[in-house]
């Protein structure tokens, strides 16, 4: 659907990003989910500049204290806005949407044990209330509401990457037709070589290279409490290494027969653990079904990649899981 925002929206190619970075890139997808604990996405129209933190939309001082902010609280921001005309009625509000994504239900900075991820809801005049938020207790911000349905953030941060816009924000108006209430755009999510590109939260997986029919799967998915693998990049919580064998763990039940849930899941490592190389152990732990999974990992290439527009083409390397043995819990 055509906006005044964005005049090509809907349209199924573009001649700026034929060739583009998201059309050569091969590289694997897991392991390439962006890193964080915490993730706050707040709704905000204008310009997002190339960083949305670089202080070309929200003014220099500002910026600097949202940027010091969200690194003493161990937490991410994202700027959101709803797909086409809904979006451009919203600017009228007095309020603007905020969201708070406790990926594994501890505080960014906490070092207890995570239990389930928290999604909160509440309204807020602008982005400096921001700087107001009470981010130690997950579940219990002041002025916020719990939500029990996920929310969808696709990357259509045009500036940034070409092919976010192009590919992102067609895909986004479709899929908003469907769960009007739980699909935004959003600023940049982190591999926009991989776009269509998308973050679910508050479980905060990512997913890349996203069709229609993937998208409306993998929120069909999490509303049914399902994780969808399709497409899936992995779990942001945890490191790339964690997530490519969280994946493949998750994979393996599935195959197996037995569903999982999105963050049902808990990685580590083996207390002795080989020294970095080529090589790698992660322990995969299912609570639920009293299974820990042996994941080994290898490093090797996965493809071809392309980081944005314009750039040269270059060999990828990444994590990939040679097994996956099953261990009982006595």
């Amino acid at each position: 659907m055509s906006t005044r925002r964005n005049p090509n929206a809907g349209a199924p190619s573009h001649p700026d990003v034929v060739g583009g970075c998201s059309s050569i890139t091969t590289e694997a997808l897991p392991g390439t989910a962006k890193q964080a604990r915490v993730v706050i996405a707040l709704e905000y129209f204008t310009n997002w500049g190339h960083d949305i933190l670089d202080g070309e939309a929200l003014g220099k001082e500002l910026a600097g204290k949202i940027k010091k902010f969200l690194k003493d609280n161990g937490a991410a921001l994202h700027f959101i806005r709803k797909p086409g005309r809904d979006g451009q009625e919203r600017v009228e509000r007095p309020t603007r949407a905020l969201y708070i994504a406790w990926a594994d239900g501890r505080s960014g900075t906490s070092t207890e044990e995570p239990t389930d991820p928290v999604l909160e809801y509440m309204e807020v005049a602008g982005p400096e209330s921001i700087l107001d938020l009470d981010l130690t207790t997950p579940g219990h911000t002041p002025g916020a509401t719990v939500m029990s349905n996920p929310i969808l953030l696709v990357c259509t941060h045009g500036k940034r990457d070409t092919c976010c816009a192009v590919f992102g924000r067609p895909l986004a108006d479709k899929l908003a037709t469907i769960y009007p209430a739980n699909v935004w755009e959003s600023s940049h999510t982190k591999g926009h070589r991989f776009a269509p590109s998308m973050i679910l939260l508050p479980s905060n997986y990512s997913y890349g290279r996203v069709t229609e029919d993937q998208g409306a799967a993998l929120l069909d998915a999490a509303a049914s409490g399902r994780l969808s693998l399709d497409a899936n990049r992995g779990r942001g919580v945890w490191d790339v290494i964690g997530q490519v064998a969280e994946l493949a763990a998750a994979q393996y039940m599935v195959d197996a027969g037995a569903p999982v849930a999105p963050a049902q899941l808990q990685v580590s490592e083996p207390e002795k653990a080989p020294k970095k190389s080529e090589h790698a152990v992660r322990l995969v732990h299912d609570p639920r079904g009293g299974v820990t999974y042996e994941v080994r990992l290898e490093k090797r290439h996965t493809g071809t990649a392309v980081s944005s527009c314009g750039d040269k083409p270059k060999d990828a390397y990444g994590w990939v899981a040679e097994s996956v043995e099953p261990h009982t819990s006595a």
